[in-house]
């Protein structure tokens, strides 16, 4: 037959034993293709809202032999939002033993209120966020080892918003996205999103002057030469191609780093120009200080000389008075000052308030100077840390990988079987949600804690460590969640579909799949449909990720719960039938029907449960009706 309880020690589905399959046995009833996995390759998870004790025997209950255990809290749990540190040691110790007890196959999943490994929150890359994280992980790691849990130890992967025609040219996230959807930048420092800019929107600089070979012209002091006609004006014009070659040209000799799209070329461009302004204003005025500083020197020494006749400059009569008020107004006068007239018949006074007011003008032109110098010394430091946000959360992401991988293989030590960390494609709207944005993740991931491990001696040689990396971080693939990218694809479902099977062959080719997720919808939603009810390409799936290995399947059920793992088994692990002395052919609407919906005895428990089994594939039946599931 072909279904299992969780109890028996054999069992088999149709390609269990695929040597034989009796040609005497029907297949009436359900149209069922050809059997892809075995049942055993197929799980379900638990309601991650709810206690995962009870979740789990219900799942034994239902006869299923692989689970997988997850969680919708984030730091201090609650019953409706349950953690792992929620279940202490006796209660991790109860899962395994149920696990053990009834063959029951476990994996993880981290809190579904993780959803950026790179710590975007608020409009800004936090370490903190970040490091709440890797928090998150580590728990469900530790739960995970403690439950002798193996596989993947999934986590949700959606760094960002982006527009989808940004960056594929066979979709569009809206009309003309790859045009009118910003690019976003962020400040590697300090992790905020400085700006955003798109290919469209016109952003004005002044007209440069740049050589025959288009290279920007720079002055003495290395700043830009804007062009001035002949009327000796200057003319604001768009920022162009030509420009982003010279300021690509620019950018990679005085920063040594590529400018990495038109965009980026822009906000840099801006951020250059106003750093140009700035210390071109910062200049003038520091220079300006020096003729002021001048003026005081030949006031005092003016002074000097006046008050060397009689010792105090009201003490002179006459014409010497009138002669040293007007030299000291002319001096003053240098350095735009104006003496009152009300002054005029006090020389001390008015040599006092020159005095004050050329101090007065030095220290308001060093703060107007040092304001200017100070801008452009902090555009500077911008621009040498403005950032594509792919390029800043892509690092982040690794990071977090790496660490989460270097962790989850020091559990791995006591597990029967290793743990690895599996971020998952989520939302078609969010960076991570594509199957390419999946794959630099996890390769990323993989290169940063190859890294680690030589950097802190824990492995001999980069092959070594390569490996490690390999096994310890792999992918979660979900077929439903990739499905959701339909919506925003420009062609025929039948060209969506070929797009995407040649997309995870890509994927599985590179090694990056290690665990499968799958569900329905119809390519707008993630809605959680059973598997054959929308349109997702889910035998294609399963077919090509069997081709390279990777079988390892758990089906999604939402509100379908159980129905959906057995649809799952339908269409991928072949027809149901039992007894061969029954008087018709059992199919999966039997199975619906009786087993998991009323409460006699389940005639599908076989195996070494059966006392009169007879032949391998043909047992001696006999009722059931006294043997609980339990």
């Amino acid at each position: 037959m072909n279904y299992f309880n969780a109890m028996p020690n054999e069992y088999f589905s149709a390609l269990d034993k695929e040597s034989y399959i009796p040609d005497s046995i029907s297949q009436s009833g359900d149209e069922v293709e050809k059997p892809l996995v075995k049942i055993s390759d197929m799980g379900i998870p638990t309601a991650p809202f709810k206690d995962q004790i009870e979740e789990l025997k219900r799942r034994i209950f239902q006869g299923v032999r692989k689970v997988e255990m997850g969680f919708t809290g984030a730091g201090k749990g609650n019953q409706q939002n349950p953690t792992p540190e929620m279940y202490g040691k006796p209660h991790r110790e109860v899962i395994k033993q149920l696990a053990k007890l009834n063959k029951v196959k476990l994996s993880t999943h981290t809190t579904v209120a993780v959803g950026s490994l790179s710590g975007l929150k608020d409009q800004a890359f936090s370490d903190e966020a970040r490091r709440r994280t890797m928090i998150e992980i580590q728990r469900t790691i530790d739960f995970a080892s403690d439950i002798d849990a193996g596989g993947a130890v999934v986590v949700h992967t959606g760094e960002f918003q982006r527009a989808l025609g940004k960056r594929y040219d066979n979709f569009e996230s809206f009309e003309n996205d790859k045009e009118k959807a910003p690019e976003m930048f962020v400040d590697k420092e300090t992790g905020k999103i400085i700006g955003a800019i798109d290919k469209k929107t016109p952003v004005y600089i002044p007209k440069l002057k740049k050589d025959e070979n288009g290279n920007l012209v720079l002055d003495e002091y290395g700043n830009f030469v804007v062009d001035i006609s002949n009327k000796g004006d200057f003319e604001l014009k768009e920022f162009d191609e030509e420009d982003y070659k010279a300021f690509k040209k620019y950018f990679k000799e005085h920063y040594n780093e590529d400018l990495k799209s038109f965009e980026h070329a822009k906000i840099i461009a801006q951020q250059l120009i106003e750093k140009n302004n700035a210390e071109a204003y910062g200049k003038q005025y520091a220079s300006g200080l020096l003729n002021v500083k001048e003026k005081i020197r030949d006031a005092k020494e003016l002074i000097s000389i006046l008050k060397s006749k009689k010792g105090d400059l009201n003490k002179l009569e006459g014409d010497e008075k009138l002669k040293a008020l007007e030299a000291i107004k002319n001096i003053a006068a240098q350095a735009h000052i104006e003496v009152p007239k009300t002054l005029y018949n006090d020389l001390n006074a008015v040599e006092e308030y020159v005095l004050k007011e050329m101090n007065t003008r030095l220290r308001q032109g060093m703060d107007v100077a040092s304001k200017y110098l100070t801008e452009a010394k902090k555009l500077d430091h911008t621009i040498k840390n403005i950032a594509p946000v792919e390029d800043y959360a892509l690092d982040k992401a690794a990071q977090t990988l790496a660490e989460s991988g270097l962790y989850v293989m020091e559990k791995s030590k006591k597990t029967s079987e290793p743990l690895y960390i599996s971020p998952e494609n989520v939302f078609a709207e969010t960076y991570g949600g594509h199957p390419q944005e999946l794959k630099k993740i996890v390769l990323e991931g993989r290169k940063r804690m190859e890294q680690l491990l030589l950097q802190k001696g824990k492995v001999k040689s980069r092959e070594e460590a390569k490996k490690l990396a390999e096994k310890h971080i792999k992918a979660t693939f979900d077929i439903a969640h990739a499905n959701t990218l339909r919506k925003n694809f420009k062609g025929t479902d039948e060209e969506f579909k070929k797009w995407l099977i040649s997309q995870v062959e890509d994927l599985a080719k590179e090694g990056i799949i290690g665990h499968l997720h799958v569900a329905d919808n119809l390519g707008y939603e993630d809605e959680h449909l059973a598997p054959g009810e929308g349109n997702a390409p889910i035998r294609e799936f399963v077919e090509k990720m069997k081709k390279y290995g990777v079988t390892d399947i758990i089906v999604e059920p939402s509100h379908n719960d159980i129905n959906a793992l057995k649809e799952g088994w339908k269409i991928l692990a072949g027809n149901a039938f039992s007894s061969a002395t029954a008087s018709s052919r059992d199919t999966w609407s039997s199975i619906e029907g009786s087993y998991f919906g009323r409460t006699n005895g389940s005639y599908f428990l076989f195996a070494d449960n059966d006392p009169n089994k007879g032949s391998e594939y043909f047992p001696v039946w006999k009722t059931w009706g006294s043997v609980p599931l339990e």
